[in-house]
């Protein structure tokens, strides 16, 4: 049989606030890889041309799962320490625990609300400064899962306002606004489906970068390996961005990538010119293709007219080298 995959928590009968004590059980909770992203790595060597559209997409992966995934495993742990503790007190089916300043010493302090069931759980994790009581907590996180012997779904809500007021929280020291809604599936066999749903979302660098979303982001991984991606947002300034992305100061931009268990696969990207009015797309929308090999490296290229007229030696290679046809990305 399969294990059971839920996060154990241990609830204790330490002596606390006034609760009944509660032996040590499971209690499914969202981990990190019901929501991880990830697009296939560039790994081919210093000869191999690179894509600027899979290098996007790759990259754009790579950020959402710091930002989303980091809090989520943060919070996995902050549930598993503060249910250490007997329970706070009870409302209605929602057992409360906290405020509790933060363990590790850190500027914050932690309120879980928890409703479980046999096969799942709704829950809220509420944050303040640390120190703070019920009253000066707000609510950073909510959601729901159901977690059986197969499959695992869920949805969670992560209110990036209330992260960005405690600098100890924020990912890789990010400013983040706005909020994601993230619902996934997944299976023991770890086929998954995540689906971001970005509300005024913005994500501002160290350097004062931008990048910034109001749209719905699809990712599945296969049991055999191949995924997908479908991403649309915007960037403040192109100019940060290599190639013909950059040189044309493109700053929205709709990524689609599909590749197999091989990890070789195909990117295209979209530039509609009515979304970029202040770039340099005065032909009409820009269309990027891309196909990659095991490795990474471009093994076909073409850009749509009239920008590969103006650039005759940016497309290259073969379209037969493709594992994926265009229209095998627009399946999500």
């Amino acid at each position: 049989m399969h294990r059971r995959i839920t996060a154990v928590l241990a609830l204790g009968v330490l002596a606390g606030p006034a609760g009944c004590g509660l032996s040590a059980r499971e209690l499914a909770f969202v981990e990190r890889d019901d929501v991880a992203l990830s697009v296939p790595a560039v790994r081919a060597g210093a000869d191999a041309v690179q894509g600027e559209a899979h290098d996007l997409a790759a990259d754009t992966a790579a950020a959402i799962d710091g930002f989303v995934g980091d809090v989520v495993e943060e919070t996995a742990s902050v549930v598993a320490e503060l249910s250490d503790h007997r329970e706070t007190r009870r409302d209605g089916a929602f057992r409360f625990y906290g405020p509790f300043d933060d363990l590790h010493g850190r500027e914050v302090a932690w309120l879980v609300k928890i409703d479980d069931h046999d096969d799942g759980a709704t829950f809220e994790v509420w944050v303040g400064p640390r120190g703070a009581d019920e009253a000066e907590v707000a609510l950073a996180m909510h959601g729901r899962i159901t977690a059986d012997d197969d499959r695992r779904t869920g949805e969670i809500t992560l209110a990036y306002d209330v992260i960005d007021r405690h600098p100890d929280l924020r990912p890789h020291g990010q400013r983040l606004a706005g909020a994601v809604t993230v619902a996934f599936e997944r299976t023991i066999e770890v086929e998954a489906r995540v689906e971001l749903r970005f509300a005024e979302f913005v994500r501002e660098d160290d350097d004062g970068a931008t990048w910034s979303a109001d749209d719905t982001f699809v990712h599945e991984r296969e049991a055999a390996g191949g995924g997908a991606l479908h991403a649309v947002f915007r960037i403040d300034d192109a100019t940060t961005e290599a190639g013909v992305i950059g040189e044309l100061g493109v700053s929205q931009v709709e990524l689609d990538a599909r590749w197999d268990a091989s990890a070789a696969g195909r990117t295209r990207a979209r530039a509609p010119r009515s979304a970029n009015p202040e770039s340099a797309l005065s032909d009409g929308d820009l269309l990027l293709h891309e196909c990659f090999d095991p490795a990474g490296g471009l093994t076909f290229r073409e850009l749509n007219e009239p920008y590969a007229l103006d650039r005759p030696a940016y497309g290259f290679g073969d379209a037969a080298t493709c594992v994926f046809a265009d229209t095998d990305l627009d399946a999500l």
